[in-house]
């Protein structure tokens, strides 16, 4: 799945955490468990999911997840995004809107199964270890990653007659493969 940011996310049930926020009011974050959480949005919660804290590159981590994209913000997002200050790095930081949200208790969290594969492609290291690990699973599965053609299909949007590309050919067909 992508989202903006460049971070992609693989693994079985995403669909299904993305919906479930579809009846929210304020804002869901996912966490996912990372080694080096200063370098994230960093978010400790409790066992009922309700978020404690959330920074933007903590020195300190209070937890070891990290909040990675996609973000569900509902009512008020834009209203609070401009009333926001720049950070010290001079940036407008979601985790000011995510902190506005969370003051007034209306942020949740939802873990990132185990099962689940967040790749942060921000430099250009990780841009090469997600490169590997998309090409491992589409060479070994024969199945596509962040193919919107076999979302599409697999949720219904299409047909394989509207398809001209099978995923399993799209796959097989290497990167150069418009699918």
């Amino acid at each position: 799945m992508p989202c903006p940011g460049g971070q992609r996310f693989h693994g079985v049930g995403l669909g299904e955490q993305l919906r479930s926020g579809d009846s929210l009011r304020g804002g869901l974050v996912f966490a996912y468990q990372v080694a080096n959480p200063g370098e994230y949005g960093a978010v400790e919660f409790d066992e009922l999911g309700t978020v404690i804290s959330i920074e933007e590159k903590p020195a300190l981590p209070r937890s070891r997840y990290a909040v990675p994209r996609p973000l569900l913000l509902r009512q008020h997002r834009r209203r609070i995004a401009r009333g926001l200050a720049p950070s010290a790095r001079g940036e407008l930081e979601i985790t000011g809107v995510n902190e506005a949200y969370r003051q007034a208790g209306q942020l949740r969290v939802s873990l990132l199964s185990r099962g689940t594969t967040w790749l942060d492609t921000g430099t250009f290291s990780s841009l090469m270890a997600a490169a590997e690990y998309v090409g491992v699973i589409e060479e070994r599965q024969g199945l596509m990653i962040d193919c919107i053609e076999e979302a599409a299909w697999s949720q219904g949007f299409t047909t394989m007659t509207r398809w001209p590309h099978s995923p399993s050919r799209c796959s097989r067909a290497g990167t150069a493969a418009i699918c």
